[in-house]
């Protein structure tokens, strides 16, 4: 399911039962646009989305599909994907595939790892978040990710057309920093990890 989510890529069955409702619907002479087709089709992903018990991680930082769709980066690329589905070298990952022996952090006394720790949490990665924090004014969290890949909701952006420009070019730059925040905390950790396995079988 986050896959699908991650490559814009309704269910199958959803788009099924949307082509057969849209069918219906012209053959009662009440054909729907492409645009109705699309709102549709993302409102009953988005209570699909909801309702499953599965990609608990990728939901609680990508909630809004509709904003998603609209707003969210046109290429999620690997590390990227690691990070918002939690698929990826974080302890937790690898202990649930019997690839680690347990699913503490390896950089700190945390004892349970996973993306949001790495991200978020972790003190051994507290340099690769400054420039992200700065930018933010805040120390940056999972609740931040909607804004840094999607940018602001329109409708909460300026009316006065210069500030408007100003906040569309700030999150610009914030969805650039958030990349590059990622990874370069990915790729360290994954060369520290492949590092500590040689060493553990040495």
């Amino acid at each position: 399911m986050a896959a699908l989510v991650l490559a814009r890529m309704p269910p199958v069955t959803l788009q099924a039962v949307v082509r057969k409702r849209a069918t219906v619907l012209k053959d009662q002479g009440a054909a729907l646009t492409m645009q109705k087709k699309e709102d549709d089709m993302i409102g009953r992903w988005q209570v699909m989305w909801e309702a499953s018990t599965k990609a608990a991680w990728t939901k609680s930082i990508i909630p809004d599909l509709r904003r998603w769709w609209s707003q969210g980066p046109r290429e999620v690329g690997y590390h990227m994907a690691q990070a918002l589905t939690g698929h990826g070298c974080f302890q937790s990952y690898l202990w649930r595939r019997q690839k680690a022996e347990n699913p503490g952090c390896v950089h700190c006394p945390a004892v349970f790892d996973d993306a949001k720790h790495t991200l978020f949490a972790c003190p051994f990665w507290d340099a690769a978040r400054v420039d992200v924090a700065v930018a933010l004014r805040k120390p940056v969290g999972p609740e931040d990710v909607p804004y840094l890949l999607c940018g602001p909701v329109p409708q909460e952006l300026p009316e006065e057309p210069s500030q408007r420009r100003m906040a569309i070019a700030a999150s610009t730059r914030h969805k650039v920093l958030f990349q590059q925040m990622v990874e370069a905390i990915l790729s360290e950790k994954e060369e520290l990890e492949r590092h500590r396995q040689r060493q553990m079988n040495a």
